[in-house]
């Protein structure tokens, strides 16, 4: 006997990627696929200061690993694993005399996953200007 299988092949729903870069820095971001064979070049994109991007994977074979560059010539550069939900510790640099500590964390919302990347000095800085409750007669 002879066993049969049906493929369905349903549209990508555009409204929910399966991931997703959020880039909610001051700075224009660098990303792309880590690829695993040396002789291919990754495919760099940018993403622009406080901007998301769907994304989908280059070489779905590849581990699912997104490198993130910032800075002058970017010289910061860090490697995200988008298949574990974890905030991932601060990479600090300096452009000038401005100090960033950007962190990255993966984030799961529905079928989609998020890399979201934020200053820790400008987070921390906005919850110290925001007060804490308003107090009403």
């Amino acid at each position: 006997q002879q066993a049969t299988f049906f493929v369905l092949l349903k549209p990508e729903a555009v409204d929910v990627p399966p991931y997703l870069i959020e880039n909610q820095t001051k700075l224009n971001l660098l990303y792309y696929q880590k690829s695993s064979k040396k002789e291919n070049q990754p495919y760099q994109q940018e993403i622009k200061a406080k901007a998301s991007v769907p994304y989908t994977w280059d070489a779905p074979n590849d581990p699912h690993h997104l490198v993130i560059e910032a800075g002058p010539d970017f010289q910061m550069r860090r490697e995200y694993n988008l298949d574990k939900i974890k905030q991932y510790p601060p990479v600090s640099f300096t452009i000038g005399r401005d100090l960033y500590r950007l962190v990255g964390e993966v984030i799961a919302n529905g079928p989609t996953r998020i890399l979201r990347i934020f200053d820790a000095q400008e987070r921390a800085f906005s919850k110290r200007e925001k007060p804490n409750a308003e107090l009403t007669a």
